[in-house]
């Protein structure tokens, strides 16, 4: 949990009128970082919806799909986001166009709080890849450890296959 980054109320940023700077450090539960999250958020409401500038950073540590070994992984957001106010009974699509809003990136209840931590949270989430590849030169599976690639020689050799190849196997006779 990071210390500066609690919940704001809607009203409390309404009232403000001004923008709201955060620089914050630490870590989250939730996202298993190696070093401890940097960066900063600009939060400002505007009429309908709040305006969420963030620069963040950290390293995270990913097991590679192809040779399984680890790696470090820099993840970084530098970007903003438009975050909607409006309650589920409203015409969001009629209100945008009144106001001529074009692009909204995520919707906030009016009696939510935004809450800072989870939206960071979220950004770094998103900029975790997919597909984990340890980078160009990745071996992939020659590069398991010998007893393990006997193992599984000594496995095929026996009869013994994995149940999902087989099944690709029927869908391939087919």
């Amino acid at each position: 949990m990071i210390p500066n980054l609690k919940p704001i109320k809607l009203k409390e940023l309404k009232l403000l009128d001004s923008t709201r700077f955060i620089s914050f450090e630490g870590f989250l539960d939730n996202l298993p970082s190696i070093n401890p999250i940097k960066g900063t958020i600009e939060i400002s409401y505007q009429i309908k919806s709040i305006k969420v500038k963030g620069i963040m950073s950290t390293f995270i540590e990913l097991e590679c799909d192809r040779c399984l070994s680890n790696y470090k992984q820099k993840l970084i957001y530098n970007s903003e986001e438009v975050i909607w106010i409006a309650s589920l009974a409203e015409n969001v699509d009629e209100q945008k166009t009144n106001l001529g809003i074009e692009e909204i990136d995520d919707f906030l209840d009016p009696e939510e709080d935004f809450d800072p931590q989870h939206w960071v949270f979220e950004q770094l989430s998103l900029q975790t890849p997919l597909v984990k590849h340890c980078g160009k030169n990745c071996e992939g599976l020659s590069k398991l450890p010998r007893e393990f690639s006997s193992d599984i020689n000594k496995s095929n050799e026996m009869g013994m296959q994995d149940p999902r190849l087989l099944e690709l196997k029927k869908l391939l006779i087919k």
